[in-house]
């Protein structure tokens, strides 16, 4: 079973983490090759024939853990659950950390149906981020997130056509972090969030509201940027269905048809997340996967310090988001 570690540092909460079987990873990559499927690349699950055949395949991987893994999801009071994959599946470093990788999402379609990456048509969208590219997308004028920048918390959504979703689960996978201080990952359950209800009443239950979203990134020819992201929606803050209540924070609100000075709110309500007493924390590595119930909870992460030059990307990392969660808006026209 999972335990709830204290920090002596501080109020936070260490996050269950969990250690994925070396000789099962293993066996699941000896099965994949035993049944004609070359673990050569990520192309692989661009193939809903061979991720089916993964899904099927990769029934050992966790089965000791699937438990405390569920467990530690469905627990309103986490919510969040770490877990790593070992070293060692191959004796060539690149390899290995392309085996890692197809462990890390073959464990993920376990626990969610993971959106379509809807350029590369994966079940998760690939992240690589560099010194040049960053300088690249910000002379694009798009706003982007590196990591030598603090993230506050918040919440991921998903676009499909023009609806609006709050995926119900999210996953990150940290290839390559290129970085000696990773610093922390955390995570805050609502339950956990002492004003949740009052900057929810302060706010409106399901009030709609006009947000630009962080943009969606991709590299494009000749080292451009493509931005292929839907940025502006339509949706609530807060919202309630029955005994369900969740929040969407994602990018910046630019409209408000109500009288309440909105954005004075938000920048209290972000205060008041990282201000909270408690909280849980994972330190941020590599061949660590990080597994939230995104519809009960707000994520954030630290910065990245004390960068390690010549390398070619400063992060590389993995994100599926399910296509389980529930519709909460649409996108319209700026």
């Amino acid at each position: 079973m999972y335990q709830y570690i204290t920090n002596s540092n501080d109020a936070n909460i260490e996050a269950p983490l969990l250690n994925v079987s070396l000789n099962a990873c293993k066996d699941f990559i000896k099965s994949l090759q035993k049944d004609s499927i070359n673990p050569s690349s990520l192309d692989i699950f661009k193939s809903a024939s061979i991720i089916k055949e993964i899904e099927h395949l990769s029934s050992n991987i966790v089965e000791d853990i699937h438990t405390d893994i569920s467990t530690a999801l469905n627990d309103t009071s986490c919510g969040i659950v770490a877990l790593d994959i070992p070293q060692g599946v191959n004796s060539n470093p690149t390899q290995d950390t392309l085996l890692g990788a197809i462990i890390a999402q073959a464990i993920v379609n376990k626990f969610m149906s993971p959106a379509m990456d809807r350029r590369n048509h994966t079940p998760f969208t690939l992240y690589n981020a560099s010194k040049e590219g960053e300088r690249k997308l910000k002379e694009a004028g798009l706003k982007f997130y590196s990591p030598e920048e603090k993230l506050g918390f918040h919440t991921d959504g998903r676009i499909d056509n023009s609806n609006v979703y709050l995926p119900d689960l999210l996953s990150i996978y940290n290839l390559f972090i290129a970085y000696k201080k990773t610093g922390n990952f955390y995570w805050l359950p609502f339950t956990l969030w002492n004003e949740f209800e009052s900057y929810a009443e302060a706010i409106g239950w399901n009030v709609p509201y006009k947000t630009e979203l962080t943009p969606i990134v991709y590299p494009g020819k000749d080292g451009e940027v493509e931005n292929l992201g839907q940025s502006f929606v339509k949706a609530p803050i807060f919202f309630n269905e029955g005994n369900n209540k969740s929040m969407f924070l994602n990018g910046e609100i630019t409209k408000n048809e109500s009288e309440i000075d909105i954005k004075k709110l938000i920048n209290a309500l972000k205060e008041s997340m990282q201000k909270n007493p408690n909280r849980y924390y994972i330190p941020q590595k590599a061949r660590r996967i990080i597994l939230m119930k995104n519809s009960a909870g707000a994520h954030s992460r630290d910065i990245f310090n004390d960068y390690i030059p010549g390398t070619r990307y400063t992060r590389s990392f993995m994100r599926s988001i399910s296509l389980e969660g529930k519709q909460i808006g649409i996108t319209y026209q700026s």
